[in-house]
This record gives C-alpha cells, sequence and structure tokens, in this order.
C-alpha cells in the first residue's frame, strides 16, 4: 500500500495540510509523536476568528476535522526518510511508502547541553550520520539522545566503526526492545552519563563526562527526527536552521514540502496554517 500523502507532524501546518489531502480523496496519513510548540500553549488569543483557546483544544478539533474527511493517524517516531522513486519513511515499527510528503514537523527545541559544541561543528561534531560517518571509519565515536531515532543513527556507525557509545545524557530510556537488542547485537554500549563539555585543538579530541574526560574522535547529536535533521538527510537546501521552499512549499526535492515552524522566522499559528494549506492545494492540483 503507498500513500498519496504522509505528513510528517501533527501540529496546526500538519493538521491544516491533512485536512485539505483527506478532503480531497488523497490517501493521506499524519505521523507524530505530539503537537509540538502549540500543544503546550495555554491560551491562543491572536488566531482570526478565535478570542481565545488552549493549543490542545485547537489541535484536538483541527485532528478530528482532518479524521472526518478520511486522514489516518499513527502516533510514533520517524527514524529515517529516503526516496528512491517513492518516498519510504521509517518509523519505530513500520516502513511506509509515500508519493508526496509534506515536513510539518517544526523546528527542534532539544538542546543538546553541550559546553562548545557548535565550536566542534564540521570539527568532529556532527547531526548527520548519513552525511559523515564514512570520515570516522574504525574510529572511536559517541552519539547522544535516548529515542530509536539515535538507535537508529547508532547503528548506521557500525558498518564504519565498532567502537560506537551511546549516552544518554542521564534521560530515562526511551529506545523500544527491538531497537536495543539491534544496538546490543552490534557491539553499541549505552552509558547514562551527561557529556557536559565537547574539548579539542581545533578538532574535537574529547568528551568531559560527569566524573571525568573521555579521549572521542567524533560526536554526533542525535536527539530527534526533526525537519532540520531529515533535511540533511535527504540533501534539502536551507536557510540556516530553515528549509528552503518556493512559492508552493515546495522543496528542491520534487513531492517532498514543507510547512510551518521548520520554513520560516515568523514562528505563528495562523503562518503554519496558511503553509499547510498551500503545500496541500500544490499536491492536489500536481495529482489531479
Amino acid at each position: 500500500m503507498i500513500y498519496d500523502v504522509v505528513i510528517i507532524g501533527s501540529g496546526p501546518a500538519g493538521l491544516s495540510a491533512a485536512i485539505y489531502t483527506a478532503r480531497a480523496k488523497l490517501k493521506t496519513l499524519v505521523i507524530a509523536k505530539d503537537g509540538g510548540r502549540c500543544a503546550g500553549s495555554h491560551r491562543i488569543e491572536n488566531y482570526f476568528g478565535i478570542e481565545s483557546v488552549t493549543g490542545d483544544r485547537l489541535l484536538e478539533t483541527g485532528k478530528k476535522q482532518a479524521q472526518n474527511f478520511g486522514a489516518e493517524f499513527l502516533h510514533s517516531e520517524i527514524i529515517d526518510l529516503k526516496k528512491e522513486g517513492d518516498f519510504t519513511i521509517t518509523t519505530s515499527n513500520k516502513e511506509i511508502n509515500a508519493k508526496n510528503v509534506i515536513l510539518a514537523n517544526g523546528l527542534s527545541s532539544v538542546s543538546s547541553g553541550i559546553s562548545n559544541e557548535k565550536q566542534f561543528v564540521g570539527k568532529g561534531v556532527s547531526y548527520c550520520v548519513q552525511c559523515d560517518a564514512f570520515f570516522f571509519r574504525d574510529k572511536k565515536v559517541a552519539v547522544l539522545g535516548n529515542s530509536d531515532f539515535t538507535a537508529h543513527e547508532a547503528l548506521l556507525l557500525l558498518p564504519h566503526t565498532k567502537d560506537v557509545t551511546l549516552f544518554t545524557a542521564s534521560k530515562d530510556l526511551k529506545i523500544s526492545p527491538k531497537m536495543l537488542k539491534k544496538l546490543e547485537k552490534g557491539g553499541v554500549v549505552i552509558r547514562n552519563e551527561k557529556i557536559k563539555e565537547a574539548k579539542g585543538d581545533g578538532m574535537l579530541s574529547s568528551i568531559v563526562l560527569e566524573d571525568g574526560e573521555e579521549k572521542i574522535d567524533g560526536l554526533f547529536i542525535a536527539l530527534g527526527a526533526s525537519a532540520s535533521e531529515l533535511a540533511l538527510k535527504l540533501g534539502l537546501e536551507m536557510d540556516g536552521d530553515f528549509v528552503k521552499t518556493d512559492i508552493n512549499q515546495q522543496t528542491n526535492i520534487q513531492g517532498l514540502y514543507a510547512a510551518g515552524d521548520c520554513t520560516s522566522h515568523a514562528l505563528q499559528i495562523a503562518k503554519a496554517v496558511g503553509d499547510g494549506c498551500n503545500a496541500a492545494v500544490s499536491i492536489i492540483k500536481n495529482d489531479s
């Protein structure tokens, strides 16, 4: 089975797009773990036509609208996205195929908390295993995160090096039993320590933990599959932290659209809803 549209993200942009594509009878699936920034909004009072509403209530209503038109929903984490003809979206427990994809999963709001991290980007610190694993052949590397996405990135390193350690940053482990077995089989070590600082003379050479310093050649930040992380995997054109799109929300990859906070400095619900509508209408026109 192949979906006409898979929307990654269930915030205002994603739900707006789902309402339009599902209403146009396109087979639509929305994949998300939560509703993003909007879900945490206590009161929204600057959205046209609504005097006051909670973020949760707004999302609940939008989801119901999309479902009434036939949109399907999957509560899951995205761990990979590839395009080989059609798109293949890998979640924690399944692979899904789609003709079109809309990235509407916002900006990453998770900070690594590592001092000097940015200083070593491209000099030992990376956010994309698929892009940079080759440069760490037979090196000692660490992967930071505590989810299935983190586990997936760690596993991608194994064809290049067997010395891979996953640091959970003292957070509760959210890796599924299936992925844990794969990590164990691959010899990936899981440690709970928090990485406090990255150090080196030009290039990264060590990380500072809570109880000492440890030599390391590479550090991959894998805190979640935000739009920017997926963009790196796919080779999307970026404008800083934002995905570049044309006036139709189309990225530089055919069939891949982006909408909402991941595309603009104007982090507003009204803008996100308009982007979602624009992306959906573009897909509907191309499908007709």
